[in-house]
């Protein structure tokens, strides 16, 4: 008897309980049923505070904490057609993954046959036109269920609920290799602002009727690793790209190849008017004050980049040179330093600006621990990462090693993953000392001077043609970078 006794508690404990009954008329009978249960802990908390207070009457707090747990399964009838369910539990990673549903039962002649709303699920079975044969489940929407005549039809209007994944490194994070062809370089987001920051100048600028000394060095070479700077600063400074779709806070004007001399007709073919948006410094793009570039957050591919800035003494702050003009009170008259046209070609004026030395290394955020890049000459017998006649590494001729691990200027045949101006850990780019590290300097300015790759370097056809075949067909290196990226948890 005792056992029969806890058996039916069982029972009872499964079984739903009606908390409404209607009789609504013609429509049948209404009901409401309840299963599930609701827990609700409570304590009273006293604390010393004395050590940790902000004020004298904080030494002591007193206070309740309540914590409420409910799992509910709720099933609702109006009449034979319309029902109601919901399943609720506290204890649920997310929201979404408590269900409720509304669903619809036509009669067995009726055009609507079934409609439901909330969470759902599609089944398709196999047939001659739907090869897929599966359950999709997890859906949140509206379906019905129509027949017509012989005809059944299903519509589904829903969206698919995220499913839940975990994933965790530890240790030593992943490692992994990635290959770079020498002809794959970065395009269109390292830009210099001006050609004297590329390729150096030593003149007089006059401003405000007077006569100012300018002198900036060339980008490269570097001096024991470093960039040389000038005596001037970029201040000021504005970025603006051109937008195709109408914005209210677009502003109308010009991008000039020499803003300085807007009226001159050797560039009036490549100077492009446009509506314009300004990008904010910091979030869009990076700007050095110092060496005169800018690296955009997103690469810009169609649109036409822009800028505006001033040119000051370094020491003094006086202005030497202003750059282009932001617009007028109406957003118009706007006059730009053109960066980068919409369609940009090794023949457009602007097409030295962009840098061409920097390659990606697919990932970011990477360990020191374990990086390593090697060069490999694709078109050596067999394929090797050592120049025959020195036994040199690769990395060493194209200047990416120059320092020993305590840092000193001394070759270790490993990258200087140290030199900020070679490497940038965080975004995962590598940076060659050199303006077209895969050319001979004698055949195109700014190629790679080391003599004991002269015979191994081509004329620099990757940097100098637009026609894809020609590129790959002078693709004669490639690039490897093995790296451990930080453990993490997803």
């Amino acid at each position: 008897m005792q056992k029969d006794s806890k058996d039916d508690k069982k029972r009872r404990r499964g079984q739903m309980i009606e908390v409404v009954g209607v009789d609504i008329g013609r429509l049948g009978r209404a009901s409401l049923r309840v299963r599930g249960n609701v827990n609700i802990n409570g304590k009273m908390v006293f604390q010393d505070q004395e050590l940790v207070r902000s004020t004298l009457n904080q030494t002591q707090n007193t206070h309740l904490e309540f914590d409420q747990k409910q799992n509910l399964n709720i099933q609702g009838k109006i009449g034979d057609r319309i029902t109601v369910a919901m399943d609720q539990d506290s204890e649920r990673d997310f929201d979404w993954e408590n269900n409720i549903r509304i669903s619809y039962e036509g009669h067995e002649d009726d055009i609507i046959q079934k409609v439901e709303a909330g969470n759902i699920s599609l089944s398709l079975p196999s047939t001659k036109y739907v090869t897929f044969s599966g359950k999709n489940q997890g859906l949140f929407g509206i379906k019905a269920i129509s027949k017509l005549g012989p005809v059944d039809i299903t519509t589904i209007a829903s969206i698919e609920r995220t499913k839940k994944e975990q994933s965790e490194w530890e240790g030593g994070g992943q490692s992994s290799t990635q290959q770079i062809r020498e002809v794959d370089w970065v395009k269109n987001r390292y830009f210099f602002i001006h050609p004297w920051f590329r390729n150096g100048v030593d003149t007089v600028a006059f401003h405000q009727g007077q006569l100012k000394s300018v002198f900036i060095p060339s980008f490269y070479p570097m001096k024991n690793g470093f960039h040389l700077f000038g005596d001037v600063l970029v201040k000021n400074f504005e970025l603006y790209k051109s937008i195709n779709i109408n914005d209210a806070n677009s502003m109308t004007g010009m991008a000039y190849i020499d803003p300085l001399n807007p009226d001159d007709t050797t560039y009036v073919d490549e100077n492009e008017e446009g509506s314009f948006i300004r990008l904010d410094q910091g979030t869009n793009y990076y700007v050095s004050p110092d060496l005169g570039f800018i690296r955009v957050r997103e690469q810009v591919s169609q649109d036409i980049l822009g800028c505006t800035f001033v040119l000051a003494d370094r020491e003094t702050g006086d202005t030497l040179m202003v750059v282009g003009t932001g617009p007028d009170s109406l957003g118009t008259n706007l006059a730009l330093m053109m960066l980068k046209p919409r369609n940009g070609h090794p023949n457009h004026s602007t097409w030295p600006l962009m840098f061409k030395n920097v390659y990606s290394l697919g990932t970011t955020q990477i360990n020191p621990e374990g990086f390593e890049v090697k060069i490999y000459n694709k078109n050596a017998t067999p394929v090797t990462e050592r120049d025959k006649t020195t036994s040199l590494p690769y990395i060493t001729l194209f200047g990416l090693d120059s320092l020993d691990e305590n840092g000193n200027r001394n070759y270790d045949e490993l990258i200087d993953k140290d030199a900020v101006n070679i490497m940038n850990m965080v975004d995962g780019e590598l940076m060659f000392p050199t303006l077209h590290p895969f050319a001979r300097s004698d055949s195109l300015a700014g190629g790679t001077s080391a003599e004991q790759l002269q015979e191994q370097l081509g004329s620099g056809i990757l940097y100098t043609s637009s026609s894809s075949s020609e590129v790959n067909a002078d693709h004669r290196w490639m690039i490897e970078a093995a790296y451990s990226n930080q453990s993490s948890t997803i």
